[in-house]
């Protein structure tokens, strides 16, 4: 099926949030509905995996696994394991927005996908 196709029919895109415990305070998992999360399948599928990635990208990339990223690492004096609080939340719709445009589409249709693809989401603290 085409995105255009996808994206003609109407889609209630809702995210569905947990709120877990976890060691040193609170984690917000989001979890897109299934229509949603179906388009950005597609649109991770058919556009971002078609690109080359950057060569120390390991994640989401055809081939790689978790042992094979693991042994880049194997010979080096130092490891830092980092949790980046509320990452997918971090990644801006604007960011996501010029990418779309610097792979070629328009205006309109990277404002589409970037808001397809990004958390916009306000909580009450």
């Amino acid at each position: 099926m085409t995105l255009s196709k996808k994206l003609s029919k109407e889609i209630s895109i809702v995210i569905r949030n947990l709120r877990l415990e976890k060691s040193g305070g609170l984690r917000w998992i989001y979890i897109p509905n299934p229509q949603l999360n179906s388009l950005q399948y597609w649109i991770q599928k058919n556009i971002l995996a078609t690109r080359t990635p950057h060569f120390a990208s390991q994640a989401y990339t055809k081939g790689n696994s978790v042992k094979k990223n693991a042994s880049i690492h194997c010979n080096s004096e130092w490891m830092v394991k980092i949790d980046i609080k509320n990452f997918f939340e971090s990644i801006s719709e604007l960011k996501l927005y010029k990418v779309f445009l610097n792979l070629g589409y328009s205006k309109l249709v990277s404002f589409c996908l970037a808001r397809i693809c990004t958390v916009q989401i306000k909580r009450k603290t």
